[in-house]
């Protein structure tokens, strides 16, 4: 429940719109307890017990590269049917999980690139 984790609960709310935010995990210590929006902050530990208590479909990977694999696996372990990964890392698909990687950085590239050839045209 970082900086990106932390910004999605805050827009999707909870219960809002056809979906919603059910839970929010985190490893660092000082973010267990922690509310955010609607959601206490939870320990990744806890991903095993409340994704299917909570009958959680879709999960969202938004942390380091590093844990981005672990986390995945402990989601799909869990239940989870779909996820959308925003860490900047590839993760390894399980069999039958639709996965989404989002790298912000190659939209942002793309727009840039856009944004120049408008420029170099308008002078």
């Amino acid at each position: 429940m970082g900086n990106l984790g932390s910004a999605i609960v805050r827009h999707l709310g909870v219960g809002q719109g056809p979906f919603g935010v059910a839970a929010g995990f985190d490893s660092d210590p000082s973010r267990i307890g922690e509310r955010i929006g609607d959601i206490v902050v939870e320990p990744v530990s806890a991903i095993a017990t409340v994704v299917p208590e909570r009958d959680i479909k879709i999960g969202i990977v938004a942390v380091p590269a590093a844990a981005a694999q672990e986390i995945y696996d402990r989601l799909v372990a869990a239940g989870v049917r779909s996820v959308l990964n925003f860490a900047p890392a590839r993760i390894s698909r399980a069999e039958g999980v639709h996965s989404r990687n989002v790298d912000v950085r190659i939209y942002l590239e793309e727009l840039i690139y856009y944004a120049g050839r408008n420029c170099a045209g308008a002078s």
